[in-house]
């Protein structure tokens, strides 16, 4: 019920910024300059995480202490105006907004998790022209490499691989209350030149939020990165700036359950009937 509820969040918050970014007049937007060809981008709002949630795993005869899939964390990006969104286009091709996970674990190894793009235009009619969208919130998972393996097991009422961590909390900076904005302020500024040719993979946003695989412990510090990206040449055209960084400090390893999974209520499969992959 609880990752239910997540869930509707996300597609709740997806129609309020959808709605706000086409209809509100009031909200304030990075602005581009150009300073004898020196372009930039400059945001007038500060960057936040606005939540990190666990997303719980259901199990069988269980009511609290929910396994834990992972965790969903949600951040907030700067607007454009769609007249600089165009310009930036003309200018460089910067048509999206690059992001990049990247986790220090317990053992101060540092490593990046992955990256995923957010369009600022989206193709309309027939003749598939582009027109300036902007969103205000973004979202990404981390989640348990069992809850990766495959569609099937994560709809699955049981853990797979024998997973049964939890956990507890989520500690995230900063938060939208820790900020007080001034107006005026320059809080980023992404001046743009060709940087990193991206040599990975980078993962498109889609309706459900990307996920990265957090392996078999979720334990570390996680910074989330915010840079400007020309997808035709798959390349960055500005240095990172930090939307914000989130612990986890501890798992809890639950004491395992009998579980019969289900696909559904009435179709309930036997454990011995219970195997990875597409049946």
């Amino acid at each position: 019920m609880k990752n239910k509820k997540i869930f509707k969040k996300f597609f709740l918050t997806i129609f309020s910024f959808c709605h706000l970014a086409f209809f509100s007049g009031c909200q304030k937007y990075a602005q581009f300059e150009n300073h004898n060809g020196l372009l930039s981008v400059v945001a007038h709002v500060p960057l936040y995480i606005d939540s990190a949630e666990v997303v719980p795993w259901k199990a069988h005869a269980r009511e609290e202490n929910d396994i834990s899939k992972g965790v969903l964390v949600k951040f907030n990006l700067p607007n454009i105006k769609e007249k600089d969104i165009e310009e930036l286009f003309f200018q460089r091709g910067v048509v999206s907004w690059i992001i990049k996970v990247s986790r220090r674990d317990q053992n101060s190894m540092h490593e990046d998790l992955g990256y995923f793009y957010i369009p600022n235009f989206v193709k309309r009619g027939r003749d598939q022209k582009f027109y300036p969208r902007n969103f205000s919130y973004a979202y990404f998972q981390v989640l348990y490499t069992a809850t990766l393996m495959s569609q099937r097991l994560m709809d699955q009422n049981c853990p797979a691989l024998k997973h049964s961590k939890q956990v507890p909390k989520i500690i995230w900076s900063p938060t939208k209350n820790d900020i007080k904005e001034e107006d005026g302020k320059k809080y980023h500024v992404w001046a743009i030149v060709p940087t990193e040719k991206m040599s990975v993979s980078v993962k498109r946003i889609e309706l459900l939020p990307v996920a990265f695989d957090g392996s078999n412990t979720l334990i570390g510090d996680y910074y989330v990165d915010l840079a400007l990206y020309n997808l035709k040449e798959g390349q960055r055209y500005s240095d990172y700036a930090r939307v914000g960084a989130f612990r986890i400090e501890q798992e809890k390893e639950l004491v395992p359950i009998t579980c019969v999974p289900t696909d559904h209520r009435r179709n309930p499969i036997r454990p011995s009937q219970f195997k990875f992959g597409h049946q």
